[in-house]
């Protein structure tokens, strides 16, 4: 991105912040996520689970997709950084981040029993073979907990490392509609003397609609039995070409077997994503050309996708710092009426023809907001409050 670009998507994000009212740094916690625990009549143990809803979720009516990762905290910190770092350039859209942890992550991640690892029975295994009945927990117990209790569009992700990339990669091969994008990050494909590889010729040859994604990786420093495994895998994708499988092989040189899960993580979503963020060159058209980028996205992943609030207000005061009024305001409108719950749409608005000079005009949308924010017991009417009262002078200073 060009400097001039660069200048005018910081200055969007900050006039953005303006609006927005932010907690004292100095009384409140930094909280990323909530602890539940739900009973698996499947598994016959409690099971903890953690959850991280997207910035402006409590205030919001909007759906997200769903990513959920193995291996608990680890996993779910990581996720939940990345995504909030490239959610601020648009980069990845919100989502809801489930972590599970574990309580026998051989038993639970390992599709057959297997106690051979080298050519030698060894005692760390003796209890594999359960992840049919992670699986049918997930489906059966997790999902429904989850998505009664949270707005969440049709969409799953799964990411997984070593023994989850395993899980994820057997969900695939013998459940694929159960999600739609799969992260398999140092997959132990040696497991069972390779058994999914061995077992991937029963996989369905066509994947039903929408198209899956699937992310592997496997670092350069890895043992050659984990190096040669995953090779093999991917030998069959490019022999076998599942039809309605986008995937894609990540051979991260110099990383081993812990240090690429930062990388892949990254890399794995925004290859899912890559075609999210929209350039300046076309969202600067106007709305219509951001309706049009949001259907293809809707047609790619198969679920109406609609144009998200913040992707709105950055369009928006992206053409109102370029001072392009009636292109921010068509932003503006079209958010106001696709989410009438949010007072910042007004707030806007009121901005907008602040900006022009119109301040009669920009008092009205400035008390609607303050009316509705009060109404609804928003944590901006602050905020809010304060872009009334300098309108309220700047309408009396032009008076006099």
């Amino acid at each position: 991105m060009k400097g001039k670009g660069r200048l005018s998507v910081w200055l969007a994000i900050f006039s953005c912040i303006s609006t927005l009212a932010f907690a004292d740094p100095a009384s409140e916690d930094i909280i990323i996520g909530k602890r539940a625990s739900l009973h698996s009549n499947i598994l016959g143990e409690n099971r903890t689970i953690y959850i991280h809803t997207p910035d402006g979720y409590e205030d919001g009516d909007e759906a997200y997709p769903v990513l959920y990762v193995l291996d608990g905290m680890p996993y779910f910190q990581l996720a939940t950084g990345i995504l909030k770092y490239q959610q601020m350039f648009y980069v990845l859209p919100k989502m809801i981040v489930v972590g599970i942890p574990n309580t026998d992550r051989n038993r639970d991640m390992t599709p057959t029993r297997s106690n051979i690892y080298q050519g030698k029975e060894v005692d760390w295994l003796k209890n594999t073979g359960g992840a049919d009945n992670m699986l049918e927990f997930m489906e059966e117990e997790l999902f429904p907990y989850l998505e009664t209790r949270y707005r969440t569009q049709p969409f799953r992700i799964i990411a997984g490392h070593s023994f989850g990339g395993l899980f994820a990669a057997h969900v695939l091969l013998s459940r694929p509609e159960l999600f739609n994008a799969y992260l398999c990050i140092s997959t132990s494909f040696w497991f069972d003397d390779n058994v999914l590889t061995r077992k991937a010729d029963s996989m369905k040859p066509t994947i039903a609609s929408p198209n899956r994604f699937l992310y592997l990786s496997v670092g350069g420093e890895e043992s050659p039995m984990q190096i040669n495994a995953n090779h093999e895998f991917v030998g069959f994708l490019r022999e076998k070409r599942p039809e309605g499988l986008t995937w894609m092989f990540d051979y991260l040189v110099g990383e081993d077997h812990g240090s690429q899960g930062f990388k892949a993580m990254i890399n794995g979503l925004e290859f899912i994503y890559s075609q999210w963020k929209q350039p300046s060159r076309e969202y600067e058209k106007g709305l219509d050309a951001v309706k049009d980028h949001f259907a293809k996205l809707s047609k790619s992943f198969g679920y109406i996708i609609e144009i998200p609030k913040d992707h709105l207000i950055n369009y928006g005061y992206t053409m109102l710092n370029k001072k392009e009024f009636r292109s921010a305001i068509h932003f503006f409108d079209y958010y106001a009426a696709r989410y009438p719950n949010d007072p910042n749409a007004l707030s806007c608005l009121g901005e907008s023809y602040e900006r022009m000079g119109q301040f009669r005009k920009a008092l009205e949308y400035y008390e609607k907001a303050c009316e509705s924010a009060n109404a609804k017991n928003d944590s901006r009417l602050e905020a809010f409050k304060k872009n009334l009262d300098r309108i309220k002078n700047k309408v009396k200073t032009a008076v006099r």
